[in-house]
C-alpha cells in the first residue's frame, strides 16, 4: 500500500514538472481492477500563453469608447472614470467640439491619461483638478479649484486643444 502511494506521488510530481517544463500534461488514472495506477498518455496543452497577472493600468474598453465617442482613454489609476454627463453631481466635464465628456472622480486623488481633442472648456464640481493640455506642439498645465470652470484653446480664441491628462488633486 505504501509503495503504491509513493508511486502516485512521484508520478503526479513528474507530471506537474513535465507540464511546466515541456508544455504537456500527464494524467494519473486511479487504480482499477486491472492493476496499479499508471500514467495516461500525454496531451499537448494550448500553445497560448495566459495573460499576465501584472496590472498595466490600461483603461478597460478603450477601443470601443474611441469608436463610439471619439475620445481615447489610455490609462489611469481607476479613480477617474468615464460617466454619463449629468448622471452624478460629482463630475469633471470636458466641453469639446466632438461632444461633451464627463468623468466621475472616485476619490480625493486620481489620474487619467487620455486624448480628448478640440476641448474648449473644463469644469469640475466637488474636486479640484489639474489638466495637461497640448496645442500646436506645446504643453501647458491648467489648475481648476473645486466648482471651477475655465475656457481653454478655442474657448479663448486660441489653437484647438487636446486634453492629455486629468488629475484629481484634492
Amino acid at each position: 500500500m505504501e509503495l503504491r502511494a509513493r508511486k502516485l506521488v512521484v508520478t503526479g510530481v513528474l507530471g506537474i514538472l513535465g507540464a511546466f517544463a515541456g508544455g504537456i500534461a500527464v494524467a494519473v488514472q486511479p487504480e482499477d481492477s486491472a492493476g496499479p495506477a499508471r500514467a495516461a498518455s500525454s496531451v499537448a496543452m494550448d500553445d497560448e500563453i495566459p495573460p499576465s497577472a501584472v496590472e498595466d493600468f490600461r483603461y478597460p474598453g478603450a477601443d470601443r469608447i474611441l469608436a463610439e465617442k471619439g475620445i481615447k482613454l489610455i490609462s489611469g489609476d481607476g479613480h477617474i472614470l468615464l460617466a454619463e454627463c449629468g448622471a452624478t453631481a460629482d463630475q469633471i466635464k470636458l466641453w469639446s467640439r466632438k461632444g461633451d465628456f464627463c468623468f466621475q472622480a472616485k476619490g480625493s486623488t486620481g489620474q487619467l491619461s487620455l486624448e480628448a481633442p478640440d476641448v474648449w472648456a473644463l469644469e469640475t464640481s466637488t474636486h479640484p483638478i489639474s489638466a495637461e493640455l497640448t496645442a500646436e506642439g506645446e504643453t501647458q498645465s491648467v489648475d481648476l479649484p473645486q466648482d471651477g470652470y475655465k475656457l481653454v484653446g478655442e474657448g479663448n480664441r486660441e489653437a484647438p486643444t487636446t486634453v492629455v491628462e486629468i488629475r484629481v488633486t484634492g
